[in-house]
């Protein structure tokens, strides 16, 4: 009798430990793990489902965020396992690939070309009938995900269907924004081009303004800003009411970026490139910056002129004044300390600099850098790992590693670091080697 009663209880443990799996399983998405791409159309058929591929790369640390983020939500687990099946599709291959990997990797190679897969994470999303809908690429909050999740359902916002559909002329001009920006997103650049001039011309260009002045078209001003001209209305509303303009698109500066980039493209690098090439060596700055005070009289002609020279020295690879010019804007226009600002302007050009210059006149200016970064703000391993490779580049070994084993340290499992810090123990260049 006793062992019938341990038996049972073993068995009734069993029971609801896989119970328990079950319920755990079913917070997130089910993920399809033992069927190859051919059964996974088949099933989707016959079950009338849409297909979700998740097109992923071990490497891949926005992959490992959406596995641990979003697909284990609830809610997007019930979205998703009530109207997909659900396939990870590992895009790369290592030496620890299992049986049912190395199955999908002859159809791998054909999902990447047909669909053009070109970042991770990509998501593609089919009809029961095995034709695609649907693309996103990156990742995305849980509630920002169902929307996709969503849209891949709803044939009014399928992007890849509605790209195919505005070749054929069958696309309201109302989409077409959106349509651009998803296209230009998914890779085909030149389909992307020719909807967003479509749209601005024939659409927004005719609306009034209170219908032009929307979070929507304001986004999609931004994304294909190079078709904007001074003489468009948007830029005249940025000029004349910057506040209101930064208030719709939640975005406190926006106008003035808009502005600055529009006033560029035509009062600078339209006087100093041609097809990508530039006209001069010695540009007259003074003369461009008549030129723009006489037609702006109320901007910022000096911001625009600094960025300008940045950029143009920057380009055609002049270091030493591409260097004196950015000191230059760091001391007379320091960043704020808010969101990425001090990021952006100080260690992203410092690890530009370590990566493709060689002057060390430089390099020790980018290490100037990179220090008021840390003062700014808390020293990152990020921010240490910058200076220690730039300090390495200049040949001061035993500093770089004492700060590169500070980075490890506090990060410990970043493999960047890790081969960083190897390298300077064995005296290999952690930098590009130049021809």
């Amino acid at each position: 009798m006793k062992n019938k009663l341990a038996l049972l209880f073993i068995l009734c443990c069993h029971s609801f430990t896989l119970l328990s799996a079950q319920e755990i399983n079913k917070k997130g998405i089910l993920f399809e793990t033992a069927l190859t791409w051919q059964e996974i159309q088949r099933k989707a058929k016959a079950e009338h489902k849409y297909i979700f591929l998740d097109c992923f790369a071990t490497w891949c640390g926005p992959c490992k965020a959406m596995d641990k983020n979003v697909y284990t939500d609830e809610l997007v687990g019930n979205k998703t396992n009530s109207n997909f099946i659900s396939v990870k599709v590992q895009m790369d291959s290592t030496l620890g690939d299992n049986e049912q990997v190395r199955k999908w990797h002859a159809d791998i190679d054909k999902i990447s070309k047909n669909y053009k897969i070109s970042a991770y994470p990509t998501f593609l999303f089919f009809s029961p009938n095995g034709e695609l809908l649907h693309k996103e690429i990156g990742y995305f909050s849980p509630s920002a995900f169902i929307q996709i999740l969503n849209d891949a359902i709803d044939s009014s916002k399928q992007n890849v269907l509605l790209a195919e559909k505005y070749k054929k002329g069958m696309v309201n001009h109302s989409k077409m924004g959106m349509l651009a920006i998803t296209t230009n997103k998914n890779g085909n650049k030149q389909l992307a081009a020719q909807i967003a001039k479509n749209y601005k011309e024939n659409y927004l260009d005719q609306i009034n303004n209170e219908l032009i002045l929307t979070e929507e078209n304001l986004y999609f001003f931004q994304r294909f800003s190079t078709q904007i001209a001074s003489t468009d209305r948007i830029i005249k509303f940025c000029l004349n009411h910057p506040e209101k303009l930064d208030s719709i698109i939640n975005f406190k500066g926006w106008a003035n970026l808009m502005i600055s980039f529009v006033i560029t493209k035509e009062e600078i690098t339209s006087k100093l490139w041609n097809a990508g090439k530039p006209t001069t060596q010695n540009p007259d700055w003074l003369n461009i910056r008549e030129a723009i005070t006489q037609k702006y009289p109320m901007l910022d002609v000096d911001q625009l002129i600094l960025n300008g020279q940045i950029d143009y020295y920057r380009a055609i690879n002049d270091w030493f004044t591409y260097g004196n010019y950015r000191t230059e804007k760091l001391k007379k226009i320091p960043p704020k300390v808010e969101g990425l600002n001090v990021f952006m302007e100080y260690n992203m050009p410092a690890w530009d600099a370590f990566l493709n210059c060689r002057d060390s006149n430089v390099l020790k200016e980018a290490v100037n850098w990179i220090d008021q970064a840390i003062a700014l703000e808390n020293p990152s391993p990020q921010y240490l790992d910058t200076k220690a490779n730039l300090l390495y580049k200049l040949g001061r070994a035993s500093d770089a590693l004492e700060l590169e084993e500070k980075a490890v340290v506090m990060d410990p499992k970043e493999k960047d670091l890790l081969d960083a810090l190897e390298k300077m123990k064995e005296g290999i260049p952690t930098w590009p080697q130049y021809e």
